[in-house]
């Protein structure tokens, strides 16, 4: 199903390709040892988007929200043809993982600052 917003439509992701990629990620040893001993909330409310280029659905993208600021230093992954990575060095109050479902893998995890 596609949500039409005036431009291109927007896909829709399905509630077993949420589940898939929540799946995929909390099995990547990236992620799980960037959560190792903290306390989170995977998809704060539920929220789970769709990553997508105009129409052509990519994956999955949520956020990770940490229960409190933890002190990160990681390369971010964003293991994607068009982007480069980025060093993240700071206190993160969340992280943003985007699923690549077409390959059943974890394509970029990011650190968010606090606001």
């Amino acid at each position: 199903m596609l949500v039409e917003t005036g431009r291109s439509p927007i896909p829709e992701v399905t509630a077993p390709e949420k589940s898939r990629a929540l799946e995929i990620a909390l099995a990547d040893t990236t992620v799980h040892q960037l959560l190792e001993g903290k306390k989170y909330q995977i998809a704060p409310n539920g929220k789970i988007g769709v990553w997508h280029v105009g129409d052509t659905k990519l994956g999955v993208v949520f956020t990770i929200k940490f229960e409190q600021l933890y002190e990160m230093d990681f390369d971010q992954l964003l293991n994607t043809e068009d982007q480069v990575s980025h060093h993240f060095s700071g206190k993160a109050a969340a992280l943003q993982v985007n699923v690549l479902l077409s390959e059943n893998r974890v394509a970029k995890i990011a650190g968010i600052l606090p606001e």
